[in-house]
């Protein structure tokens, strides 16, 4: 029995310690991003998916066609999410959250405006 104790906790320490080696504490996911292709985040359709928002301080591009989203899981306090209108971050146009808008509230950029890059910065992981 203490054999298979020992073994257990040693198989344990080592699946602990072990990190994948293309992960780093800046690339964690914090929080998922639902967005969707029509306006107002409607319940019952027209969502085409969720973005895993990492703790990453780069641009981070969305696909093309997403009208509006909300944060669905509470972000950290001390943590800033900036959405831009198109790729790139650069647009003059944004909105932060949570300075803007509470997390789980449907937001969007206006008329034929997509929601298409994020800045994250603050303390998010």
């Amino acid at each position: 029995m203490q054999y298979t104790i020992a073994t257990l906790f040693a198989v344990l320490a080592t699946a602990v310690t072990a990190a994948p080696a293309d992960m780093t504490p800046r690339q964690t996911t914090f929080t998922e991003f639902a967005i969707w292709e029509q306006s107002g985040c409607p319940r019952n359709s027209g969502r085409i998916g969720t973005i895993n928002l990492t703790t990453d301080t780069a641009c981070q591009n969305f696909q093309p066609g997403v009208v509006s989203g909300k944060v669905d899981l509470d972000i950290p306090a001390g943590c800033r999410i900036q959405f831009f209108v198109g790729q790139g971050c650069n647009s003059v146009q944004s909105i932060v959250i949570p300075r803007d808008q509470v997390p789980h509230s449907c937001f969007e950029l206006g008329p034929g405006k997509n929601i298409g890059s994020a800045l994250v910065s603050g303390t998010c992981g």
